[in-house]
């Protein structure tokens, strides 16, 4: 991972507002601005959000408690390829997921949010996405043999 310690902390920092909220709180945001800029990604959610306000909430604090151990990482980053996998995710729900995402913390972390943090999310994002789409891209691999 080509992310700064400094980098790292930024993201750790700023997580720390949210990772004792209740998902929904986190959640409901992130969703209905995903589905306000996109929706077609209502479609692979279905109506039943619950499920997916906790999944999320959940997948982005081992995300950021992982940052620094690649290994266990890994290990978060396989679980979140094969939700993605059995939602038929493809490589656009990864662009408006970015971008529901970064919005939605800037909007929760106010006057703490800076260029530096935003800089720092988007680094790790893009890594997770591409770790990400690499499992994902196996694991239909696999299916189709």
């Amino acid at each position: 991972m080509e992310m700064t310690p400094r980098q790292m902390q930024c993201v750790r920092n700023s997580w720390r507002n949210f990772r004792d909220l209740d998902p929904a709180f986190f959640s409901e945001p992130f969703y209905a601005k995903l589905f306000a800029d996109h929706p077609a990604a209502k479609k692979v959610f279905g109506d039943n959000l619950a499920e997916h306000f906790s999944f999320l909430h959940e997948m982005l604090s081992q995300l950021v408690s992982r940052i620094d151990r690649p290994d266990q990482l890994l290990i978060t980053c396989s679980r979140i390829a094969r939700n993605n996998a059995a939602l038929g995710m493809n490589e656009k729900f990864y662009e408006w997921y970015g971008h529901a995402l970064i919005w939605t913390l800037r909007q929760g972390a106010g006057a703490d949010w800076n260029m530096e943090t935003e800089q720092s999310w988007i680094s790790y994002y893009k890594y997770l996405v591409d770790q990400i789409h690499n499992l994902q891209h196996g694991i239909a691999e696999a299916i189709d043999h």
